[in-house]
């Protein structure tokens, strides 16, 4: 018998620590030349910012019809903390999966508390278990399981036969569908405390600002109550147990980091999108693969400023290769960093 950490812990460190697996399998690589960038800022106009609060429908309105019925589901099943197994509506391919759990990741929702994982056919075979999900072609992931990290046994190990059948899936789905009250006291208190931090950037926004001095007051404020968590990596591997992981790792690539002042390029993000959008501007999150390689996973935020689409290096780790820039037009982010394929971007 295999276990379900002992499997899967490499797999769900590197989704907490970059971004899913998605972003690793769905990229188109290609080499990218090296190339200088001259600063952009100054052509960035400041408009009049808009007093209308944004709402993040980027992903969600690429999905088709049966992918938003059970993002809708997740979604759901995430904002309740109704842990368990989750039944699909109908049985998805690899591709449709993962743009359902893109979706709910990557679009608003401070789900640090949350972890979409294993999924399975109808006899309860785990399709990822010897298989790229990419390449799952037929419509056979009928199920996953939500992993919440206040559920009384979210320490419980699951079992996978050889064939990655799940051998105890129905005490998995019972001992994950029943929270601890205390526990979610914890989780309640940490949304409120992110939303009044929140809350206060927004409300220090000077009423003169337009929109690139805005998106600059948010860069500035992260700057000075955020550090870049460089050890995550070597953090991850301690953990023993799947609460560890999401208590400590997924703090750092949520928007709950305001609290607890680590992130990681992905929580630096999930911040800045949030905010804009909150402040007025459009924004969201674009996943991809950084530099020639093409094996680092990243992300940029996209901000609508003046009618143009600006990416934005939000946590400013790749800097050095961006000539010191922050702020970055399309062509040229695209020079440094290949977009995952599962979504369109932009243009």
């Amino acid at each position: 018998m295999t276990k379900f950490w002992n499997k899967h812990s490499k797999e769900i460190i590197m989704a907490a620590v970059v971004l899913l697996v998605l972003c690793i399998v769905a990229i188109v690589y290609e080499q990218k030349p090296f190339a200088s960038f001259s600063s952009i800022e100054e052509e960035i106009p400041n408009e009049a910012r808009s007093t209308e609060v944004l709402t993040d429908n980027f992903y969600s309105n690429q999905l088709t019809d049966l992918e938003r019925e059970n993002y809708q589901l997740l979604k759901e099943r995430m904002q309740e903390k109704a842990g368990g197994v989750v039944e699909f509506t109908e049985a998805l391919t690899g591709e449709e999966y993962l743009r359902i759990t893109a979706a709910v990741t990557y679009q608003s929702g401070n789900y640090y508390y949350g972890l979409i994982d294993i999924p399975m056919n109808k006899k309860n075979v785990c399709v990822s278990y010897n298989a790229d999900l990419s390449e799952v072609t037929d419509s056979v992931i009928t199920k996953c399981i939500l992993f919440i990290s206040a559920a009384e046994g979210i320490n419980e190990q699951g079992e996978y036969d050889d064939d990655g059948t799940v051998t105890n899936l129905d005490q998995i789905a019972k001992d994950l569908s029943v929270n601890d009250d205390t526990k979610i006291k914890a989780i309640e208190q940490k949304e409120a405390d992110t939303e009044k931090v929140i809350t206060e950037i927004i409300d220090g926004i000077s009423g003169e600002y337009g929109e690139k001095e805005t998106v600059d007051y948010f860069l500035k404020w992260m700057d000075e109550n955020l550090t870049y968590n460089t050890e995550l990596s070597s953090q991850v591997s301690s953990y023993k147990t799947m609460e560890e992981m999401m208590d400590g790792a997924y703090t750092n690539v949520n928007t709950v980091c305001v609290v607890d002042g680590k992130a990681t390029a992905l929580g630096y993000v999930k911040l800045l999108s949030e905010l804009c959008n909150r402040s007025g501007m459009e924004s969201h999150i674009v996943m991809g693969a950084w530099g020639n390689s093409g094996k680092s996973a990243y992300a940029l935020c996209e901000i609508t400023l003046g009618g143009e689409h600006i990416y934005v290096d939000a946590s400013g780790n790749q800097s050095s290769e961006l000539s010191k820039q922050r702020y970055v037009s399309e062509e040229k982010a695209k020079k440094k960093m290949s977009f995952t394929t599962y979504f369109k971007y932009s243009n």
